[in-house]
């Protein structure tokens, strides 16, 4: 029965495919991966440039307001007069807390945080592809 099995498997020939078929299909793989690789890298330049437009348009409408809030002036009394914000602490802090424009800062950090994550897409894309340059190799 072994030799007959032995004959049978000898008869296939080998499953590997040719070299010249081999290095085409690594070379369409490579090809398919760096093509997606400045898909994602476009992409996160595109989003890279909507986040700056916004960090911007954010900062125009919403940092006015956010300065010019009360918030700011109570603040203030931090510097000028410190020995009365110690002896009521907890009414400071809590009118801080009622005056803080959290609408507007939410605002002006959802743009930064989009920047953020986009420079960390680039950089991963600038590196799958296949243009590493020395300061982008361990990005």
């Amino acid at each position: 029965m072994e030799k007959k099995l032995k004959t049978i498997f000898e008869r296939f020939g080998s499953d590997e495919p040719g070299e010249a078929l081999k290095d085409r299909i690594l070379s369409r793989i490579e090809k398919e991966r760096i093509r997606v690789a400045r898909r994602r890298l476009f992409v996160s330049a595109a989003g890279l440039f909507a986040s700056l437009v916004a960090m911007v348009f954010s900062g125009y409408a919403s940092g006015n307001s956010f300065l010019q809030s009360d918030f700011w002036s109570i603040l203030n009394l931090v510097f000028s007069d410190i020995g009365i914000v110690s002896a009521h602490l907890g009414d400071f802090i809590a009118s801080l807390a009622e005056t803080f424009p959290v609408v507007d800062a939410v605002l002006l950090t959802i743009p930064v945080f989009t920047l953020l994550v986009s420079l960390s897409a680039y950089f991963k894309s600038k590196g799958e592809s296949g243009e590493r340059r020395g300061y982008y190799k361990y990005a």
